[in-house]
Order: C-alpha cells, then sequence, then structure tokens
C-alpha cells in the first residue's frame, strides 16, 4: 500500500513542478491562460511535501 501511494507522491511531485513553471511562460509571451495553469499547479507543489508529513505520523 505505501509503494503504491509513493508513486502517486512522486508523481505528484513532478506534474505540478512541471506545470508549476506554466505561470513563468505568461512573462514571455505565450498566451495568458498559462497564468492560471501555471498559478493552479504552483498552488499543488506543496500537497506532495503535506503527504509525506502526513505519511510519517
Amino acid at each position: 500500500v505505501v509503494e503504491k501511494w509513493l508513486y502517486v507522491i512522486i508523481g505528484l511531485a513532478l506534474f505540478s513542478g512541471i506545470l508549476g513553471t506554466g505561470h513563468h511562460f505568461y512573462w514571455i509571451g505565450a498566451p495568458g491562460y498559462w497564468q492560471w495553469i501555471g498559478s493552479l499547479f504552483s498552488t499543488l507543489e506543496v500537497a506532495p511535501f503535506f503527504t509525506m508529513v502526513i505519511f510519517t505520523v
């Protein structure tokens, strides 16, 4: 069970980290929707680390 959640946590960290940089694309002339996508996934970047803390308790 732990291994399954480990893959979910790692996947969420990678996925949210890559798409979380999207809010920087707005400033180089990309379309405005990158501001929303990047901001949304930037807030999700905290979730994997929070779940790691929850699993250690």
